[in-house]
């Protein structure tokens, strides 16, 4: 389910109580203020149940910004000639695509 609590989104299990969640998302709001971090930048908080434990996961909203010939935006709003120039990007200390995520480098390199 997705839910709300002091303005975060939160994502819970369908079987868990609302009063549950608040709880729970009070948990995750107090562990990531401890962590030394904002409030202002925590997007949602994830809660699952993996048997016996409850996992708390507070997410970040992150957006990645890309200068590109002088242009700061993000992937998305790029042009095709844009993203072929982010595509051909390399990484002069090893001379390996820029672009890559680190899936790929991971996949690339144990090829």
């Amino acid at each position: 389910m997705i839910g709300s609590y002091n303005g975060t989104r939160i994502e819970y299990p369908d079987d868990m109580s609302a009063v549950e969640m608040r709880y729970y998302a009070e948990v995750g709001k107090k562990e990531w203020v401890s962590k030394g971090k904002s409030l202002a930048i925590l997007d949602k908080i994830e809660i699952t149940i993996d048997g016996e434990d409850v996992l708390i996961n507070p997410l970040p909203h992150i957006t990645r910004v890309r200068r590109i010939t002088g242009y700061l935006s993000t992937e998305d709003r790029f042009n095709d000639g844009k993203l072929a120039e982010l595509k051909d990007r390399v990484n002069h200390d090893n001379g390996e695509p820029n672009y890559l995520s680190a899936k790929e480098q991971f996949l690339t390199r144990n090829a």
